[in-house]
């Protein structure tokens, strides 16, 4: 996720598969801001629960399985 990464590729999407109250502080407030700053739409596992992503040759559909 480093700037010169993202900046090359242009990601319309970005997930981060991170576990909720990790010890670790992941996902880091620079990774967020940086990914934020390149336009991405960002789905965290950790908010977010399970992402998949599908095509059908023309459209690109998510969905999320979030636990309430």
């Amino acid at each position: 996720s480093s700037l010169e990464f993202l900046q090359a590729v242009h990601p319309a999407w970005a997930v981060i598969s991170v576990g909720a109250d990790n010890s670790f502080g992941h996902p880091h407030a620079e990774t967020l801001q940086r990914i934020e700053g390149a336009g991405a739409a960002l789905l965290r596992t950790d908010k977010d629960g399970a992402v998949v992503f599908e095509c059908d040759g023309r459209k690109l559909f998510v969905r999320t399985f979030a636990g309430s």
